[in-house]
């Protein structure tokens, strides 16, 4: 018996159909890191409620800016910076200590400080940098 051209595309597609939901549904599960989550197969960043301290410049010390300069945080909470200039930028304390390198035009890796205190921070390129206040 021969079967009418369109019932075997029918049938060609219901059964590629069942192949590719059989294929799916045996994929392993897929993991991420902590701070990561699985969206179309790929591991991407959670999203963060962050405060943000914007970076903003023409890679010239005398126009390089933070705003704003002083932020509020509770103790442990996430902030993070957001470079907007051209160029990259490094975030250091008053001690010296690297916080965070962040990427032209990107945003930095979240960060927290656990313990209550003013803390001064510097950005190269910039001739002056702001406080972080943990509270």
């Amino acid at each position: 018996m021969s079967y009418p051209s369109s019932m075997r595309a029918v049938a060609a597609a219901l059964l590629a159909g069942a192949l590719v939901a059989c294929h799916l549904a045996e994929s392993p599960q897929q993991s991420c890191d902590a701070g990561f989550h699985v969206d179309l197969g790929r591991c991407v960043p959670d999203p963060t409620n962050a405060t943000g301290v914007t970076i903003s410049a023409a890679g010239d010390a005398s126009t390089c800016s933070v705003a704003p300069e002083t932020v509020h945080v509770p103790a442990g909470a996430l902030f993070h910076f957001v470079n907007q200039d051209t160029i990259d930028h490094d975030v250091h304390g008053a001690d010296g200590q690297l916080w965070a390198t962040v990427p032209k035009e990107q945003t930095g890796p979240d960060e927290a400080i656990d313990k209550v205190g003013s803390w001064p921070y510097t950005v190269s390129g910039c001739g002056k940098g702001g406080t972080i206040v943990v509270e």
